[in-house]
């Protein structure tokens, strides 16, 4: 890790350690996608989750053992689209390969890709921006079918070519905005697909269409008044 940071520190000139995140490979199967949890013994201490940081902290880029992620976070009137991150993204991946082959390390194996999309949503309700929260007419019992607060999980499965090839996950949570008194959610898609060829051309084209299957969900889920205020385009 530190011969790999010696060749990005310009880029990302901020370093710290982390715990390691649970090994996580998507099921295919209509099951529940779970971490995967396993006991081990090991004769040296567990290997750590390294954070190398740009110096604005806008960007970030995680690596341990078996997982290599490139992080955006969002910064006052900038916005960049996609394509360019994946880019660098895909650049951060080359330097590490590169790395390991200077050390006559092993290359890594691709087995798994995914795309997390994170929106902050001011609002008190989830009824309030989600279209599938739109609940029928409860009121002869008693309840009223607006002002839903909670927690919300789903997952849908990404078909291309007809045939299941992922799963994208949302899930919806309170949170506390920038000012402390304002209620809103965390509303987090996540694509996540395993890679039928350890290949980085398979894995570029896997996370276009991850992308492709946030951004088009992101729509039909929520409200279009809430698209007119986020300014969204076509």
């Amino acid at each position: 890790m530190g011969f790999f940071w010696s060749k990005i520190k310009d880029q990302f000139p901020e370093v710290e350690d982390r715990e390691p995140l649970a090994p996580h490979l998507e099921n295919l199967e209509n099951k529940a996608s779970s971490p995967l949890f396993h006991l081990e013994m090991m004769s040296s201490p567990m290997p750590n989750r390294a954070w190398f940081a740009a110096s604005d902290h806008s960007e970030l880029l995680q690596l341990q053992r078996d997982r290599f992620v490139h992080n955006w976070r969002y910064q006052k009137d900038s916005y960049p689209h996609f394509e360019p991150l994946l880019e660098r993204f895909t650049e951060g991946f080359s330097m590490l390969s590169m790395t390991l082959q200077e050390l006559s390390l092993p290359q890594p194996r691709l087995v798994h890709a995914e795309v997390t999309y994170v929106n902050l949503i001011e609002t008190p309700a989830l009824d309030d921006f989600l279209t599938v929260v739109n609940s029928p007419n409860l009121s002869a019992g008693g309840v009223k079918s607006h002002g839903a607060s909670g927690q919300l999980a789903l997952r849908f499965p990404v078909e291309s070519d007809g045939r299941v090839i992922g799963s994208l996950y949302v899930e919806c949570s309170p949170t506390r905005l920038s000012d402390p008194e304002v209620e809103g959610f965390q509303m987090m898609l996540t694509f996540r697909a395993p890679l039928p060829e350890s290949n980085v051309s398979t894995l570029h084209d896997l996370l276009l269409l991850g992308r492709s299957a946030i951004v088009h969900s992101f729509t039909g889920l929520t409200e279009t008044k809430y698209h007119e205020k986020w300014r969204r385009i076509q």
